[in-house]
């Protein structure tokens, strides 16, 4: 399963059978200027305990400084009671809560929509589907599926924001800013749908003024958040956004923000190795970012590796390794274009490592029966090199000759075969 499991629509009792767990814990979030709270609560959680598929939540809004509940909402249930699958007026259960100063209220539930909650007493102004307004295209290139559901916002970036209309009336608005720059943004206060798409494919005027303000902000609030932590200071998501320095990270590729160049090298020694895994491998997903947004922006990543490779034992292929056996990788980014053409199938992993360091992806291909590593090589003309690796060998080599970081958002996708794959 993908790292961020998201919640799918599911049209009836039997679809459970097939499916993972999904957990709703209750939630509690406070306006930036802590003087209110939205708190979501379900009986099912009673105790502290989280329970499958909890349901039932009632949302309160409680002004900090008097001590009084502004309003309560309760989610309204289909008839079967299930908080996912949804009838028309249902509501999943909450995975997300945002709330402004002024107490404009959004969540996110469960079957991928937006419920707009209104300030002054917690009416629901609109329920939008998130994953309704995208294309055939987009759903198949963008949307992953897993049993915990539709997997598509790792990267993105949810916050509140102010909106000029053409007529320049200011609006305050809610957006989602999805990885491949498909945006939705929201009325508040009216519960209107104002805009949902990218600039380049906007039905009329209105429409592209609105998501034109999306992009502009969001490139705004990445070089701030990305300035905040290159410094050390760190940055508190309040109540009213969600995104972290993994979404201003991407941002900053996926827009071409040439200016977040240093900021992005300052970064690149830092973020955390996941721990090993079945598959034999561990993975710096921070460093893995930050190499993908400056191989975007033409410039050669220094510090690696992304991924520490293990010592797997044949045929024990579903054993997590042990820590001590990760290979040392001393080769950095730009030295393996000395030792790249020394990769064949047969030597062993270690003796790859040693070649060409620790690689940079993880890939599924169903086209190769064995676990895939991508290398990107900087080369000029640059590429990809696809190593296949089972019972500490590498068993296939693959020179990809426009590089994996080259093609949209591949990389993002991450689960996708690639189709122009060259043999050696």
């Amino acid at each position: 399963m993908t790292r961020w499991p998201f919640v799918l629509i599911l049209a009836c009792v039997n679809c459970w059978a097939g499916a993972s767990d999904r957990y709703y814990p209750d939630i509690k979030v406070t306006s930036p200027d802590r003087q209110l709270r939205l708190d979501a609560k379900s009986p099912d959680n009673n105790g502290g305990k989280h329970a499958p598929f909890a349901a039932g939540f009632e949302y309160t809004l409680t002004d900090l400084s008097s001590g009084k509940v502004r309003w309560t909402h309760k989610q309204r249930m289909k008839p079967s009671g299930f908080g996912d699958s949804l009838a028309p007026d249902g509501e999943g259960s909450p995975m997300r809560a945002f709330v402004d100063n002024a107490g404009h209220t959004v969540l996110y539930v469960a079957g991928e929509e937006l419920i707009v909650l209104a300030p002054q007493d917690g009416r629901k102004l609109a329920q939008v589907p998130l994953l309704d307004k995208l294309c055939d295209a987009e759903t198949g290139n963008y949307v992953g599926h897993t049993t915990a559901g539709p997997d598509w916002n790792r990267w993105s970036l949810w916050r509140f924001s102010e909106a000029a209309s053409l007529d320049k009336q200011t609006r305050r608005v809610f957006c989602v800013n999805s990885y491949w720059q498909h945006h939705v943004v929201v009325d508040v206060d009216t519960g209107d749908l104002l805009a949902s798409g990218a600039v380049t494919n906007a039905a009329d005027e209105s429409t592209r003024a609105y998501l034109k303000q999306a992009v502009d902000t969001q490139r705004i609030w990445a070089m701030e958040m990305l300035s905040l932590v290159a410094n050390g200071k760190a940055r508190t998501l309040d109540g009213t956004e969600q995104g972290g320095v993994t979404a201003a990270v991407q941002i900053a590729g996926a827009c071409k923000i040439a200016e977040a160049v240093p900021l992005l090298q300052a970064l690149e020694s830092g973020g955390t190795d996941g721990g090993p895994s079945t598959a034999g491998w561990s993975s710096n997903n921070l460093r893995q970012d930050i190499h993908l947004a400056l191989r975007r922006l033409n410039v050669q990543p220094r510090t690696g590796p992304c991924m520490t490779l293990y010592e797997m034992q044949p045929g024990n292929d579903f054993a997590f390794p042990d820590p001590e056996d990760a290979i040392p990788s001393r080769a950095q980014p730009a030295e393996r274009v000395k030792t790249v053409d020394q990769v064949t199938a047969g030597i062993t992993t270690r003796r790859l490592v040693q070649l060409i360091g620790g690689p940079d992806y993880e890939h599924f291909d169903s086209t190769l029966r064995n676990r895939s590593v991508d290398y990107d090589i900087d080369t000029d003309p640059p590429f990809t090199l696809r190593v296949g690796l089972k019972d500490g060998k590498v068993q296939d080599v693959k020179r990809i000759s426009a590089p994996v970081w080259q093609d949209g958002y591949a990389r993002e996708r991450g689960h996708d075969s690639h189709p122009n794959i060259l043999g050696r």
